[in-house]
């Protein structure tokens, strides 16, 4: 379906590693207990998150919805289907607040589902941000109780990204209830370079 819609095949991959590195540390640090089919269908949203651009760039979120909605894609139950429609339509913009129309008559879970994975996913779309795939490894480490550090591994500097992700720290916070601060390690050759960005 990507492939058809002509999409950038290796920001789609680039997002969708970064999303379940998210998801993974987020599990492990048992912060948040998630369903068992949610990391898959957040790797398939992650994915497929820009497949509208090829219909307009503005409003690319709202033509991936309507593409994946009006899909069959087999394997999946309509209620999968809905998550992942929605995750490429929340993964920039508006947030899946409660009165959303896409959300009408999705039952308590669907929604749920739909407003966890989609904070992972913004974070990971603003992780390549540049869609130059700077980023090679992400995670998130309990630094307090109520904080945790995301822990970026980056080829070089990345303030581009930074500022992304900076705007996504108050929506993870309503959603897991976790402050967050980035810290950088910038790969050069055989030495590391820790830099530990607090906005």
């Amino acid at each position: 379906m990507g492939l058809a819609c002509n999409f950038d095949e290796e920001h789609a991959h680039i997002v969708s590693r970064r999303a379940l590195e998210l998801f993974d540390s987020i599990q492990a640090l048992g912060i948040y207990e998630f369903r068992e089919e949610e990391r898959e269908l957040l790797e398939y949203g992650a994915t497929l998150h820009d497949i509208g651009m090829f219909l307009s760039y503005d409003t690319h979120q709202s033509h991936a919805y309507h593409l994946i909605r009006e899909s069959s894609l087999p394997g999946f139950q309509p209620e999968e289907i809905e998550i992942i429609a929605n995750l490429a339509y929340f993964h920039r913009k508006n947030t899946p607040k409660k009165k959303h129309p896409n959300l009408t008559g999705l039952n308590k879970d669907t929604v749920k589902s739909i407003r966890v994975l989609s904070t992972l996913l913004r974070i990971a779309e603003s992780l390549d941000r540049s869609h130059n795939g700077i980023i090679s490894h992400v995670r998130f480490y309990i630094a307090s109780t109520r904080s945790l550090v995301l822990e970026i591994q980056a080829q070089w500097e990345c303030q581009l990204e930074l500022w992304e992700v900076e705007k996504q720290k108050k929506y993870f916070k309503k959603i897991f209830g976790h402050n967050f601060q980035s810290k950088v390690i910038i790969d050069q050759g055989l030495e590391t370079l820790p830099v530990l960005y607090t906005f």
